[in-house]
């Protein structure tokens, strides 16, 4: 009676839409991350033409549904009970008429009380339903076409197949109550649909539509007795219903979307993992508490770690083991001790994250070795690659050359002697992984062998030298013995093995001598071990005895000089003598010369011809000396040119 006048209406409404619309933004600014909007509304009294009694519960209905919808992360608008037809039309073309936020997805309309012939009862007369719904149509809201819509009204006998023919169009999906039966319980409770779907939405997880039809199910199976459902429900309603209700919406799952953080594994090494915790979409809506992270290794118990911040942050989980599978997953804590945790994220960790190493048994050198090095497969989260070399007794590091590219070669190596090499691959966060391995070159393999007789002669010494064993194989050169004064170690010879045996000769007697072999390789000289050797003594009386005769000796050579160079012819026929290092050869009929030794003295010195010996001609009248180069083979033989005087003698030997 008050607005009888439309202009006055049209002003009240436009001013309750505006009052409704800035109600609206004031929710979306309080809930910015909800799922979505309901709408909440009621009338308990009838039409006033209809005259029936109040609807009992019906703000208990209104109640449920808040306190559902809530828990599932949406915003609510609640509408004053028993408005006039008017201020429910503003109030639907105040919500349809708003910008939603992103993260809303869905807006409900729920009203419960009076309804029928398509339309629900106010105080002031009754609203079509089509004025509730026609404003969220895509022609009068296009900005909310991405949205889906959906009404719920818990009223008596409503004309479902129109409601539904009309409805549709627009992609609005219409939900009635049991259709043909009275809202209103028997008792103070709200209405049976409400009773039943405000739980049902609260744990299952199926889609909306799912949930309808088997809450209509289950009203159908609790009122099968009742004569007035029996008289009032056609047998084709229920199958055009469940028809009608494939919505796929899952208020409960996008509840726990919205409260389920967010979790991004990166795999930093081959043993840690850096995981990016976020918190969930809606963790103010739902007060979020905190967030844990959990991990585990097969059957293991989990491992908890405590983000820092509410809003997430990075975890790094170090120390795993390569080549296992972890699972991952994380926990946000809401109030009651309410944990929604992600799904276990399984993670394998690298398995080929060590190098590779393998010695080359090809290449056999006394000095040095040579190990093939290949760089795990993980390399692209390698930060550098190392090997190293060290002795194992004195851990002092060893040369490495890297002649090619996956090839390393380890020298100044000593035969006998162990060592470690290792190759590390470091990853980031201080993580590395190593493979040692330790070699040696055979000691018995590349070292010469000296040994000698017991009955040795006087003045001279006589050892035996035997090559090693993988002289072939190590590159042997040459093998050679020398022999050095014990008591100062002054080297006293040094010759090279042409036989089986070695002799040095004109020692001292009754002295120590130290022996040693020598093998001669590529690059380096191995020595045997030492062995000592005394010379045996010589007697007094031989000595005089020889003296004697080496006094008389030199009486008969000075002698027969003389008479050579005075009686002798100037030709002189070739000579042979035959000796070796250290022995003395004496040439007679030099002419007037008369006699005249020749002394093989020393091998060869360092950058001499390896085949020459060097003799000494001595002329025994005044005692001069003349030296000359003797050349030629072991087993052959060769002349050397001696140059006396005005004339020419020849020295052959073998």
């Amino acid at each position: 009676k008050a607005y009888t006048n439309s202009k006055d209406l049209d002003v009240c409404e436009q001013s309750y839409k505006l009052e409704v619309m800035e109600d609206c933004r004031d929710i979306f600014n309080q809930f910015p991350k909800a799922l979505g909007l309901i709408v909440l509304f009621a009338s308990s009294v009838a039409a006033p033409s209809r005259k029936l009694p109040p609807v009992p519960g019906v703000v208990k209905g209104v109640d449920k549904m808040e306190e559902t919808f809530r828990s599932l992360g949406y915003a609510v608008l609640r509408l004053p009970v028993n408005l006039a037809s008017w201020q429910y039309k503003a109030a639907m073309k105040a919500v349809a008429s708003v910008s939603f936020p992103e993260s809303y997805r869905h807006i409900f309309v729920y009203f419960t009380g009076h309804g029928g012939n398509d339309s629900i009862d106010t105080p002031d007369g009754n609203l079509k339903l089509v004025d509730i719904t026609n404003p969220f149509s895509p022609s009068e809201a296009p900005h909310l076409e991405c949205l889906t819509k959906i009404f719920i009204f818990d009223t008596s006998s409503l004309s479902k197949h129109s409601i539904l023919r009309s409805i549709l169009p627009h992609s609005v999906l219409l939900f009635p109550a049991h259709p043909g039966y009275p809202a209103f319980a028997r008792t103070d409770d709200c209405g049976l649909l409400t009773q039943h779907l405000a739980p049902a939405l609260r744990t299952s997880s199926k889609s909306f539509g799912d949930i309808v039809v088997d809450v209509t199910g289950a009203i159908a199976k609790e009122m099968k007795d009742d004569p007035l459902w029996i008289n009032r429900v056609s047998s084709e309603s229920q199958p055009l219903l469940c028809q009608t209700l494939k919505a796929e919406v899952s208020l409960l799952k996008e509840r726990m979307e919205a409260m389920t953080p967010l979790v991004i594994i990166q795999k930093v090494s081959p043993t840690s993992l850096s995981v990016a915790v976020s918190s969930p979409p809606s963790s103010v809506q739902f007060h979020l508490q905190h967030l844990h992270l959990l991990y585990k290794e097969g059957a293991e118990q989990w491992t908890h770690v405590e983000v820092s911040a509410v809003q997430g942050g990075t975890v790094m989980i170090n120390n795993l083991s390569h080549g296992k599978q972890y699972r991952v997953k994380a926990v946000a804590v809401y109030p009651d001790d309410e944990e929604i945790s992600t799904q276990e994220m399984p993670c394998d960790m690298p398995t080929e994250v060590e190098p590779v190493l393998r010695q080359d048994l090809e290449y056999c050198h006394v000095d040095s070795v040579e190990f093939e090095v290949c760089q795990p497969a993980e390399k692209d989260t390698m930060r550098w690659f190392e090997v190293v070399c060290q002795c194992e007794e004195t851990q002092e590091p060893m040369p490495i050359e890297w002649p090619e590219n996956e090839r390393v070669r380890i020298s100044e190596l000593e035969p006998g002697v162990r060592y470690t090499v290792t190759a590390t691959a470091y990853y980031p966060n201080e993580q590395s992984v190593s493979i040692t391995k330790s070699f040696e070159i055979p000691k018995n393999d590349v070292i010469p062998k000296i040994g000698h007789s017991e009955s040795q002669p006087p003045s001279s010494v006589t050892v035996s030298v035997t090559a090693p064993p993988q002289a072939e194989k190590y590159h042997l050169e040459n093998l050679s013995a020398e022999l050095r004064r014990a008591s100062d170690g002054k080297l006293q010879s040094k010759m090279d093995q042409r036989g089986k045996t070695i002799t040095f000769r004109k020692l001292s007697s009754s002295t120590t001598y130290v022996a040693k072999a020598i093998a001669t390789y590529p690059n380096k000289q191995v020595l045997s071990d030492p062995i000592q050797i005394t010379t045996s003594s010589v007697p007094y009386f031989k000595t005089m005895c020889s003296l004697l005769i080496a006094l008389l000796m030199l009486s008969l050579l000075v002698t027969a000089l003389t008479f050579l160079i005075l009686f002798q012819p100037v030709h002189v026929p070739a000579v042979t003598k035959y000796g070796l290092q250290g022995d003395t050869i004496v040439v007679s009929d030099f002419n007037s010369f008369g006699s005249a030794s020749v002394t093989i003295t020393e091998c060869p010195e360092e950058g001499d011809d390896p085949r020459t010996l060097k003799a000494a001609l001595v002329k025994k009248s005044n005692i001069i000396k003349y030296t000359a180069n003797y050349t030629g083979t072991i087993n052959g033989s060769a002349t050397s040119r001696v140059s006396l005087l005005e004339d020419e003698y020849f020295l052959q030997d073998s």
